[in-house]
């Protein structure tokens, strides 16, 4: 919409449409997770930063509790996330230069977003759109595909690292795979 806001919808609406459209899209049928929160928030200038068990991350104001900025990336519409504990993410990363603030983390079907920490607004110049494709150039990396229970065999779960002006990115990999080689968990830096 205008302004860069979105329709909502209460979560079980939004993955019931979803699964009528794609019945094969999550493990066992079974939509997302919305109450397997284990992020670990982290508090700049009286803001809390966090990201949700399906990767959308949401800025809120310490003493209020307010939510003050939400961005949804939307990478539950993908699959279902990789390993066994599914819908994970246990938090985020800050980056400053002074001026920038940016708040990043990796997603459910791996890519790494970055979001301006004042909008909540996808940082464009950073990847496309905001988000970096970790699986590019990985050996063996498709995007899309499965293990033999139906999840995604490459996400991101952990909160990436910021050492000076590089992010460093964590990956989770499926040991479920039907084929004979499986998508390299390497660790990244951007």
């Amino acid at each position: 919409m205008p302004g860069g806001a979105e329709w909502t919808a209460p979560s079980k609406k939004v993955f019931d449409e979803l699964n009528r459209l794609d019945p094969r899209r999550w493990r066992d049928g079974q939509a997302p997770f919305v109450n397997n929160f284990k992020a670990t928030p982290l508090m700049v200038g009286g803001v809390l930063y966090l990201n949700t068990p399906l990767s959308i991350g949401a800025a809120l104001d310490a003493r209020t509790g307010a939510t003050l900025g939400v961005y949804n990336p939307k990478s539950y519409e993908a699959g279902t996330t990789t390993m066994s504990l599914r819908w994970n993410q246990r938090g985020v990363a800050y980056w400053s230069d002074g001026t920038e603030e940016r708040i990043y983390w990796g997603t459910g079907d791996g890519y790494l977003v970055a979001v301006d920490a004042k909008t909540g607004r996808p940082v464009l110049e950073f990847g496309v759109n905001g988000r970096v494709d970790l699986m590019e150039g990985l050996p063996r990396a498709m995007r899309g595909a499965r293990d033999y229970l139906n999840a995604l065999t490459y996400s991101v779960q952990s909160p990436p690292l910021v050492v000076g002006d590089i992010v460093i990115s964590p990956a989770s990999i499926s040991s479920l795979v039907i084929t004979k080689e499986q998508i390299p968990g390497w660790i990244r830096g951007l």
